[in-house]
C-alpha cells in the first residue's frame, strides 16, 4: 500500500495516453476503492472505507508500523455507511442496508475483532467526546431527535454479536420547540448547540448542562452558520456576509451573544462552507480551506504550510487538500485531486518531514484518456458575471467546433467544483465538450451570484442558455450539436431548456428531475415539515407563479428526444414526476426513452445501477446525438482490475 514519495510521482501521476476508444461505462461507474480515510487519534493507524469489485463497502484498519489489516467486511445487503474513531482501539460504525437505509450504530473493537451493537434503527452519530473514553453521542431519528450518550465498551467474555452492557449512559434534555435540524459539538466532541427550524428561520440554541435547558443564542444559522466551537464552549467561529457582498469569518461569543474579532475576509467567495483547521483548544487557527475556482487554503501554521507546499510543488496542477490529522497534530493526511484524478493520498510526518504515498482511490483509471477541465467566466444577459467549467473531448477526431453537452448541477443551492466527475469523463471520451455552468443560486460565490436571486429559477435557466451561447459565439461549440442533461435540479434545467429553448438543443437527459414545483411542494409537506415551510417562505404557493417555472406545464413545446431516468425508491423527488413527464411526451408523440431502476433512490448509489444507466444513456446518444468517435459496443465485457 505504501510507496516512497518521489518514485511514485514519476510513474503514477503521468498524463493519460491518447486512446481512440471511449472509456467503458463500467469502468467509470466503479466507486473509488479507498474513501473517507482517517488517522487514529495517536496517528499510528489509518482507517478507510474500501469498495471492492463487487461494490461492497467494508471498513479496513491498517497498522502503519506492522502493515497488519483488520476490519468489518461488507456483505451483499449490508455496507459500512460511515465510521469515526472513538479511541485508538475502537471505531463507531454505521451500517446501511441496500446502500439506502441506516440500520444502526455499532462499535468495532480492534482488540477482540468484534462488531458490537450500540443501538439499532435510524440513529445518527453526532460526536465522540474526546476526553471521556468509550463514549459516543447519537441522536434519535425525526425532527424531534433527542441526544443520547452511549458506551462503546464491549463485554469481552461474551462472544455473541452485541454487548452485554446496557449502552445508554445518559440522555440530554429534549430539543427546544420547533423542528430539529442538527446538533453541534465543540472541538472536544461535547454537545453544545441545537439548530432548530422555527417561525421560518433556523435558530441556534445553547445547551446548559447543569440546568438541563436550552437558551436561544440570537444567531440565524441560515445567514450566519457556525463553523466551529472552541473547547471553552463560549467562542464560536462563524461566517457572515459583508457589506461588499463578500463574506468574512469572525468570532462570536455564545455567552454574551455578540460578534468579536474578524479573522479573514474574501470579497469574491462565500466562506459559509469553509472548513477550519484548529488546535486542540479550538482557539488557535491552523488553516482555512474552501472552494474558489479550485480548492484554496489559507495557512496559519508553518509546518502544515511547508508540508502542503512540498506536495504541491511535486504535483503541479493538482489540488492538495488536508484530509485529517493525528491528535498531537504531528501526522497529517493530504489528498491530491484534480479533474482527472479522483484522489491520491499521502501521509506527512511534520516532526521528521517524511512524506509517504498511502493509496490511489481509482488505480483502474491510470492510462485512460481522461480530459482536463478548465474554468472560464461569462456574462449573463443582465450583466452578472458568472463562472463555469469546460471539458474538451479526447480522441484524434475531436476538433472545433465541438458537439456540446451541458451538464447542470443539482441543488440548485450547490455548485460544481474543479474535481474528477465520472459523467464528465464519460461524455468527453465519447466526443462531447462538457459545460458545467455555476448559474446564479450556486453556492460558494459572492452574494450577487449565490444569494440575491437564489429562487429565480427562470433566471437560472437563462444563465445556462447564456453560457451555451457564449461558447457558440466563441467558436468552441457547434450550434447544431447541442445537448443538455443533469440530475435533480440539473434534470429540471434540462427539461426547462427543452421547453423554453425549443430550437437550441438536439436532446435532453434528466435523472431524478423536478418538473412540477407545485407537486414537489405538496410532496414536501408530507415528507418534511421543515422543507415544506422553507419552500413556502421562499417560493410561496401562487399557482400562476409556480406554473410559470414548472416545465411540465409547457411540455407541449418540447420537440426533441428526451431520456428520463429515476430510482423507484426516491423519497426526495417522487418518481411520479418522471412518470408524468413520460406520459405527457408519449401523448404528444415526442421521442423519449426511460431508465427506471427498482432499488435506487435519489441517484444511483450502486455501481451496477450507475453503469446500467450510463449504458442506456450511451445507446440513446448514439441514436439521437452521435459524434465522431470509435465506438465501444454497449454492454461490452471488460476487466476493471
Amino acid at each position: 500500500m505504501f510507496k516512497s514519495f518521489i518514485p511514485f510521482l514519476l510513474v503514477s501521476l503521468i498524463a493519460a495516453t491518447a486512446f481512440a476508444q471511449p472509456i467503458p461505462a463500467k469502468r467509470l461507474a466503479r466507486k473509488p476503492e479507498f474513501t473517507n480515510i482517517q488517522l487514529s487519534p495517536n496517528g499510528q493507524s489509518i482507517a478507510y472505507q474500501r469498495i471492492n469489485d463487487d461494490d461492497l463497502i467494508s471498513l479496513e484498519v491498517l497498522d502503519l508500523a506492522t502493515g497488519e489489516k483488520q476490519g468489518v467486511a461488507g456483505t451483499e445487503n449490508y455496507d459500512v455507511g460511515g465510521y469515526s474513531w472513538v479511541n485508538d482501539t475502537q471505531l463507531a460504525v454505521i451500517l446501511t442496508k441496500d446502500k439506502i437505509y441506516g440500520v444502526g450504530l455499532y462499535v468495532y473493537d480492534r482488540d477482540t475483532g468484534r462488531l458490537a451493537a450500540i443501538t439499532e434503527g435510524g440513529f445518527g452519530l453526532v460526536s465522540i467526546p474526546r476526553d471521556r473514553r468509550n463514549r459516543v453521542v447519537a441522536r434519535t431519528g425525526g425532527d424531534q431527535g433527542v441526544l443520547i450518550e452511549y458506551t462503546t465498551s464491549v463485554d469481552r467474555k461474551n462472544k455473541a454479536f452485541g454487548s452485554n452492557f446496557d449502552p445508554v449512559k445518559q440522555t440530554y434534555p429534549p430539543p427546544p420547540a420547533g423542528r430539529l435540524r442538527a446538533y453541534f459539538a465543540d472541538v472536544t466532541g461535547e454537545p453544545v448547540l441545537a439548530a432548530v427550524f422555527k417561525d421560518g428561520s433556523e435558530r441556534a440554541y445553547v445547551l446548559n448542562r447543569e440546568a438541563e435547558t436550552w437558551s436561544e443564542s440570537g444567531l440565524d444559522l441560515e445567514t450566519t452558520p457556525i463553523l466551529a466551537i472552541a473547547a471553552d464552549r463560549q467562542l464560536a467561529w462563524v461566517a457572515r456576509q459583508t457589506a461588499d457582498g463578500g463574506s468574512e469569518i469572525v468570532h462570536y461569543d455564545l455567552a454574551a451573544g455578540r460578534f468579536g474579532e474578524k479573522v479573514y475576509q474574501d470579497s469574491d467567495y462565500d466562506l459559509r462552507g469553509a472548513r477550519l483547521v484548529l488546535d486542540r483548544t479550538g482557539r488557535t487557527l491552523r488553516a482555512i480551506v474552501y472552494s474558489r475556482v479550485r480548492m484554496h487554503a489559507v495557512w496559519f501554521d508553518d509546518k502544515l504550510e511547508q508540508a502542503h507546499a512540498r506536495i504541491s510543488e511535486a504535483l503541479a496542477g493538482y489540488d492538495i487538500v488536508l484530509v485529517d490529522r493525528s491528535r498531537d497534530e504531528q501526522r497529517v493526511i493530504f489528498a491530491a485531486v484534480s479533474s482527472t484524478e479522483p484522489g491520491q493520498y499521502f501521509l506527512a510526518d511534520l516532526g521528521t518531514g517524511a512524506i509517504q504515498h498511502i493509496a490511489a482511490s481509482a488505480p483502474w483509471l491510470e492510462g485512460q484518456p481522461l480530459s482536463p477541465t478548465a474554468s472560464f467566466n461569462y456574462e449573463a444577459r443582465d450583466g452578472l458575471q458568472l463562472q463555469a467549467y469546460l471539458t474538451l473531448p479526447t480522441g484524434p477526431k475531436a476538433q472545433k467546433p465541438y458537439p456540446l453537452m451541458v451538464l447542470g448541477h443539482g441543488g440548485p443551492w450547490a455548485r460544481d467544483n474543479w474535481r474528477f466527475d465520472p459523467e464528465v469523463q464519460f461524455l468527453a471520451s465519447r466526443g462531447y465538450a462538457v459545460l458545467q455552468p455555476n448559474y446564479r443560486g450556486s453556492t460558494g460565490f459572492r452574494a450577487a451570484v449565490s444569494l440575491h436571486d437564489r429562487f429565480e429559477f427562470r433566471k437560472m435557466h437563462d444563465d445556462v442558455t447564456d453560457a451555451v451561447r457564449a461558447l457558440v459565439k466563441g467558436g468552441i461549440a457547434d450550434p447544431d450539436q447541442l445537448g443538455i442533461m443533469g440530475a435533480s435540479f440539473g434534470g429540471y434545467l434540462a427539461i426547462a431548456g427543452a421547453a423554453w429553448e425549443p430550437d437550441l438543443y438536439r436532446v435532453a437527459i434528466t435523472n431524478v428531475g423536478v418538473f412540477d414545483w407545485d407537486m414537489l411542494i405538496s410532496d414536501s409537506r408530507r415528507e418534511s415539515y421543515t422543507s415544506y415551510h422553507w419552500l413556502m417562505k421562499n417560493i410561496g404557493n401562487d399557482p400562476a407563479k409556480v406554473a410559470a417555472f414548472s416545465p411540465l406545464k409547457q411540455v407541449d413545446d418540447i420537440r426533441i428526444p428526451v431520456f428520463i431516468a429515476h430510482g423507484r425508491q426516491d423519497i426526495r423527488v417522487d418518481i411520479s414526476q418522471s412518470v408524468r413527464l413520460e406520459r405527457a411526451l408519449k401523448s404528444n408523440g415526442t421521442p423519449h426513452e426511460t431508465y427506471y431502476e427498482g432499488d435506487s433512490a435519489h441517484g444511483f448509489a450502486a455501481a451496477e445501477a450507475q453503469a446500467a444507466y450510463l449504458e442506456a444513456l450511451d445507446s440513446f446518444l448514439i441514436k439521437y446525438f452521435p459524434t465522431n468517435r470509435a465506438e465501444v459496443p454497449v454492454g461490452t465485457p471488460e476487466s476493471t482490475d
